[in-house]
């Protein structure tokens, strides 16, 4: 009996290890397939993430093929290409993170559309600014063209010039002896068309009530003073309008000037200063004798003493009177 149950517990751990066994194979045997199953996901992603990343090394690479095809030998458009190559590798580099450090492999895609986008973009920038730079070379070939034309039209027109400024000196100085010559003439001409006047007379005269004008010795009776002379006969001067200007010249040795009665200034052409005058006269000469007369009414006093009267014409004095007021 007792051999009987020990056989029995013999078959019952046998029986016991048996399941044990079998539920640690079948444990092992699930965990391995899922092993499997991840590996195989992984070796996926893996290839993914290589065919990705190849796709990227293809972009890349065209892109940067694409912009040394670009360059020329213009220094400032080489520079901006080496700077869009080294924006462009930040991006690559960027998407490499993506790619393998972080597994966003749909972001990773999208960055390298991105990149081609971009690249393309550069390209078609570096293009316009190409075809900017030969149309300006072509301007700064047209401007040096014409810069050289200038250049030759100014070295003519700057010895055209010279000869010119030559001939004009040689004319200034032929013109200046001819003003001389023509002074001269004129101021001989002048002169001698000057009208001199003879028997200048000055009286102080008085209107009575009835409008009647006397003559009065007493300045203070004198109401205004009548200057008569006789012109000359004079055929060099020319018949028409000719200006007397009469200057008195009071006891004091002053000149009797309001500018609101006539006066004036002139300029003595045989001394070249200025002369005040009292009042002038026009007359119309016909070249002979005639008598002409200037009335000088300052509406102020007469002061007694001894007047002198100088008759003017074209800047010469003509004649000279004197008048005395008791």
């Amino acid at each position: 009996m007792t051999t009987t149950k020990s056989k029995q517990t013999t078959i019952a751990w046998l029986i016991t290890g048996m399941i044990i066994f079998a539920g640690l194979a079948g444990y092992l045997w699930f965990d391995r397939s899922q092993l499997a199953k991840a590996n195989v996901e992984q070796q996926e992603q893996i290839a993914e993430k290589e065919r990705v990343q190849a796709e990227l090394e293809i972009q890349y690479e065209e892109a940067m093929t694409n912009l040394d095809a670009m360059k020329t030998d213009n220094v400032q458009l080489n520079e901006l290409i080496e700077e869009q190559k080294l924006e462009l590798a930040d991006q690559k580099k960027k998407i490499s993170g993506l790619l393998w450090t972080q597994g966003k492999l749909k972001e990773a895609r999208e960055e390298i559309a991105n990149l081609t986008a971009l690249s393309e973009q550069y390209v078609a920038e570096i293009q316009t600014l190409k075809d900017e730079n030969v149309q300006l070379n072509a301007k700064n070939v047209k401007l040096e063209e014409d810069k050289t034309m200038l250049i030759d039209n100014l070295n003519v027109a700057k010895e055209d010039n010279e000869e010119l400024q030559v001939a004009q000196a040689k004319l200034m100085s032929e013109k200046e002896e001819l003003e001389e010559v023509k002074s001269e003439l004129e101021a001989k001409v002048n002169v001698a068309s000057v009208i001199n006047v003879e028997n200048v007379v000055a009286q102080g005269l008085k209107t009575k009530n009835n409008g009647k004008e006397v003559a009065r010795q007493y300045a203070k009776q004198v109401e205004k003073m009548r200057i008569c002379f006789d012109t000359e006969e004079n055929m060099v001067a020319e018949k028409g309008q000719e200006i007397f200007y009469v200057r008195i010249i009071d006891p004091q040795g002053e000149t009797m000037a309001i500018e609101s009665a006539g006066s004036g200034v002139l300029t003595n052409d045989a001394s070249g200063e200025d002369v005040r005058f009292s009042k002038k006269g026009v007359l119309n000469y016909e070249n002979k004798e005639v008598t002409a007369c200037v009335d000088w009414a300052p509406g102020t006093a007469f002061p007694k003493g001894n007047y002198e009267v100088e008759v003017y014409n074209k800047g010469y004095l003509a004649g000279k009177g004197a008048v005395q007021l008791k």
